[in-house]
């Protein structure tokens, strides 16, 4: 009786330490995006605290997150973060305000 309860423990002490381990394999690394080369993105500095234009191009179908003010050129209104969805060899022009006292601009890179 009391093998069978320590089998039991054991059991699950090995399923919740191999749990995590369970995103490390299997994985197709070579469908992923890469953001230092599947996504060019100019200016390289931004000037905090007034609108600039950002160019977003893509080497690799992704999407990219941009975190900052941006102006809506049909609208006219300011909106706060969007995600742009761009085909391979698209880009895509955004007029950003970089918040001013910043020394890090970021754009976060994903799957399409």
């Amino acid at each position: 009786m009391g093998g069978s309860k320590c089998m039991q423990a054991l059991v699950l002490v090995l399923i919740m330490a191999f749990a995590p381990l369970s995103g490390c394999f299997g994985e197709d690394m070579s469908s992923r995006v890469n953001s230092e080369s599947d996504a060019v993105i100019t200016p390289e500095v931004l000037s905090g605290g007034v609108f600039q234009g950002m160019t977003i191009a893509a080497e690799k179908d992704l999407s990219a997150f941009i975190p900052y003010l941006i102006l809506n050129e049909d609208s006219g209104y300011v909106q706060n973060s969007t995600v742009v969805d761009l085909k391979a060899g698209e880009s895509v022009l955004l007029s950003v305000l970089a918040p001013p006292r910043t020394d890090t601009a970021v754009v976060l890179i994903g799957d399409y």
